[in-house]
């Protein structure tokens, strides 16, 4: 065991966790098949993790390049730390796909999607006429990739599947039909919603939505099926570091390595703007904090040019489906 229990959990409950954020559309028998338990004892502990508000959504992941969307990252310094004002934009807008609450220099950070360059524009310009000097500052960085780590890594030393997702290809554009975008919307925040539900909410036969998700996967528009899970209800808090580079002697591929390899980073993300790469990670108190960063520093000593510390307070949106 790598990280410290909660009083109320155990291995069998990191061991559910772990399977539902591979594949949360997974059947109760097939989670208890995979950790050698009970179909019975999983509906049980799946439950309790529910009610106890540790698994808080099961959401469903697109590859929005594959439909013609460019992916960008906007970092915002507000005048007042929490904006009802712009959280209810941020709500409403359905290219911003997800948002963070954050601590530190910036106060949101914001995934927007768009087809066309001169929306992100538009985006800034409507942000910055909510209010009068409700923006201090921003930033706006290009994403170019994430590389997401299993979970898994951090209850046990199994090993664990990277999954990378690049963004802003210049892959020919996927067009869905309106029972394409009528199930993705079902499952947006309903991941795990069985076939005869999604049939009978949206009127189809259960043979068309079969097929319908079947040709999804199969085209890689859906990337996966996940789960939303409290991270301080396993005792670690978020936080990301912003890190520039020193691009004439930076090796993407040692920092890929050395990512991959730390049980407590979550995903890192590349980026084109005033930061070169976001690393997300999981900590239990300051002085783990401390020791991190120190380690990252002394292994990236001549490559980093500065970094910026932050902590993600709340996760506010992450709705992929953008219709």
């Amino acid at each position: 065991i790598l990280i410290t229990l909660n009083a109320n959990m155990d291995q069998l409950d990191y061991q559910i966790i772990s399977e539902l954020n591979k594949n949360c559309r997974l059947a109760l028998s097939s989670i208890a098949k995979n950790i050698k338990s009970n179909r019975n004892v999983i509906k049980y502990r799946l439950d309790k993790l529910e009610e106890n508000k540790i698994i808080t959504k099961y959401i469903t992941t697109l590859d929005l390049g594959k439909l013609g969307y460019m992916t960008f990252k906007i970092y915002l310094k507000t005048k007042i730390a929490n904006s009802n004002k712009l959280t209810e934009f941020f709500q409403k807008e359905k290219q911003i796909i997800q948002v963070l609450q954050l601590e530190g220099k910036w106060n949101y950070s914001c995934v927007y999607i768009c087809k066309e360059i001169t929306e992100i524009d538009l985006i800034i310009t409507q942000i910055k006429t909510l209010e009068k000097n409700l923006i201090k500052n921003y930033s706006i960085e290009i994403l170019i990739k994430s590389t997401k780590n299993n979970i898994e890594k951090l209850f046990s030393n199994n090993i664990y599947k990277i999954n990378t997702i690049t963004y802003n290809n210049k892959n020919k554009e996927i067009q869905l039909d309106k029972i394409d975008e009528q199930i993705l919307k079902n499952i947006s925040q309903e991941a795990n919603k069985s076939i005869v539900k999604i049939a009978n909410q949206l009127n189809l036969s259960i043979d068309i939505v079969k097929y319908r998700l079947w040709q999804l996967q199969k085209q890689k528009i859906i990337n996966s099926f996940e789960i939303i899970f409290d991270i301080e209800k396993i005792n670690l808090f978020h936080y990301t570091l912003l890190i520039t580079t020193n691009k004439l002697n930076f090796d993407e591929k040692e920092f890929q390595k050395w990512a991959e390899k730390e049980k407590l980073v979550h995903y890192t993300s590349k980026m084109i703007g005033k930061h070169d790469y976001e690393i997300n990670f999981g900590i239990k108190n300051l002085n783990e904090l401390n020791q991190f960063i120190n380690s990252f520093k002394e292994k990236f000593e001549d490559k980093i040019e500065s970094y910026e510390t932050l902590v993600n307070s709340k996760l506010l949106k992450l709705d992929f489906v953008p219709f």
